[in-house]
């Protein structure tokens, strides 16, 4: 399938405030829709990176993936 890559930003450039949908309190979700993306049956790797200057994200404490077949 090859290599992609996917930028998302998180904060606002401008205010710092954060970006996304809050379900609890300061727990934020983020999605990210792939367009016409056929994938066959199987086993794959996702990877997931962040381009911040620090190793450690403090205040980050999960992250999650969901893989849904979308409508047509």
């Amino acid at each position: 399938m090859g290599k992609a890559m996917k930028e998302r930003y998180l904060f606002d450039a401008k205010t710092g405030e954060p970006l996304g949908q809050s379900g609890v309190g300061d727990v934020f979700d983020h999605q990210l829709f792939l367009q016409k993306m056929r994938v066959a049956k199987g086993s794959y790797q996702l990877k997931i990176a962040h381009k911040m200057r620090s190793d450690v994200l403090s205040g980050i404490l999960d992250v999650g993936v969901r893989v849904e077949k979308g409508g047509k």
